[in-house]
């Protein structure tokens, strides 16, 4: 598969989770390590335009607990995230398996809305478990659309008392 595409083929956004413990605070750092014992890795003649330390992870954009969205691979750039889907998709994880905090909920969908106004070829957002065999992202991805992208309450990660 060709390590870069052009814009216009982007047509869909697919959510991942990151299969860690709910509420785990993971970065982009920590699930590079983890693709990399997965065997994932990028193609070297990218790596020097973006996140050369990230030289495994297959996500193009990873939402922490706290909300922040961390960018790990170039639009341009294949992700390895969804077997058949790749050339044309751009990869969000969310970190957590099946509970986000209202803060991830938020960022997803401005995330979302962000990269459909900027690949206005964009036409589908899909969870991982609707083009392949898997319970990833951990929620119904059209359930969450059909309700405006608002939280699920069913997956919200409660507060933690203080």
């Amino acid at each position: 598969m060709p390590a870069h595409r052009a814009f216009t083929s982007i047509d869909t956004i697919i959510i991942h989770h990151s299969a860690t413990p709910n509420g785990e605070t993971l970065t982009a750092l920590d699930i590079n390590e983890l693709h990399k014992k997965c065997g994932y890795r990028r193609d070297p003649s990218i790596l020097q335009y973006h996140a050369a330390q990230l030289r495994h992870i297959g996500y193009h954009f990873v939402i922490r607990v706290d909300g922040c969205v961390e960018a790990c691979r170039k639009a341009i750039e294949v992700g390895q995230h969804a077997d058949g889907h790749e050339a044309t998709s751009l990869a969000v994880c969310v970190v957590g398996t099946d509970k986000f905090t209202d803060d991830q909920w938020l960022m997803l969908r401005k995330n979302v809305e962000s990269l459909k106004r900027t690949y206005p070829s964009i036409k589908f957002v899909r969870g991982h478990n609707d083009v392949a065999d898997s319970t990833c992202p951990g929620f119904s991805v059209p359930e969450w659309l059909a309700g405006g992208m608002q939280p699920l309450p069913a997956h919200v990660l409660p507060l933690a008392e203080e």
